[in-house]
């Protein structure tokens, strides 16, 4: 069979069975839409990437026009807020002295 009667036979059972139609229909809408959400998730994204390096590199050009060091600049954005909430907790945890280890070593 040829591709035309293929699809010539696939138009004919569709158009016979309204309900068959009516799945068709919804479920090609369904892996459009999920489609089209996948892709703009997927921009949206990397479009806020390009912003945040924009942002921070717009900062460092302000920094290096008022004269700052490179380590002074360093300093700055390395001191923004990256950490996911889990460093933050194991870095708090770190500086008390029930679960840092390296206390123990001191006595």
């Amino acid at each position: 069979m040829n591709q035309v009667s293929i699809s010539s036979q696939i138009i004919s059972t569709l158009s016979q069975d309204p309900t068959l139609m009516l799945a068709f229909i919804l479920g090609s809408l369904g892996i459009i839409a999920v489609s089209v959400i996948a892709v703009t998730a997927i921009v949206s994204k990397q479009w806020k990437k390009v912003r945040q390096l924009e942002e921070v590199n717009a900062l460092k050009l302000q920094m290096l026009e008022k004269g700052m060091s490179a380590e002074e600049i360093k300093e700055i954005v390395s001191a923004s807020p990256r950490h996911a909430w889990h460093e933050k907790l194991a870095e708090h945890a770190m500086k008390s002295p029930i679960c840092n280890p390296r206390a123990f070593a001191h006595q």
